[in-house]
């Protein structure tokens, strides 16, 4: 007698319908030769058999009522669980936000004349910035008009003009799509 090994004749044993030919026949050989497959195979028919032989149970009377409120409940809770947690972390999160303010103010409020100092210093490069940035693009904006004949400027308005118009009339048809009469 031939010693078989157990590794592929277990899965073909759990899984038949995937077989082919060849595989069937050396399968219905171990199960010949092989008691312990053998009985493998009849337990497995007799789980398959005693599942198949019991009835569905159907659920009590307004299960489905029931399950659905609890579900909703479970949802409400959730929700007001994640506010409570957003709103702890977020108040937490602007106090230790104050503290670390009031702590970098303290030096601000012993002796607060170089910090106004440093306010209208910054003030006032911002305001000189702002009048440089005012001239520059002033000038190439006359430069350009002088540059540029008007005839190329109504070209540019009327090009302009058809693509506005255009972007209008798909974002109309996008917002109020065709309706569909019934």
């Amino acid at each position: 007698m031939a010693k078989y090994t157990h590794l592929p004749f277990e899965e073909w044993v759990l899984d038949r319908n995937a077989l082919s030919q060849e595989e069937e026949q050396a399968l219905q050989e171990h199960l010949q030769h092989c008691p312990s497959c053998k009985e493998f195979e009849e337990s497995l028919q007799e789980m398959e058999s005693r599942l198949k032989a019991q009835t569905m149970l159907s659920p009590e009377p307004g299960f489905t009522q029931r399950w659905q409120a609890r579900l909703a409940h479970e949802r409400e809770r959730n929700q007001m669980r994640q506010t409570y947690a957003f709103l702890a972390v977020t108040t937490g999160g602007a106090a230790l936000l104050m503290l670390a303010m009031g702590i970098l103010l303290i030096p601000v409020l012993r002796s607060p004349y170089p910090y106004l100092l440093a306010l209208a210093y910054q003030l006032t490069l911002v305001v000189a910035f702002i009048n440089g940035a005012v001239e520059v693009v002033a000038s190439l904006i006359g430069a350009v008009l002088r540059v540029v004949p008007p005839i190329a400027w109504l070209g540019l308005f009327g090009v302009t003009s058809f693509f506005v118009v255009l972007w209008l009339a798909a974002f109309r048809l996008y917002i109020y799509p065709a309706r569909i009469k019934t």
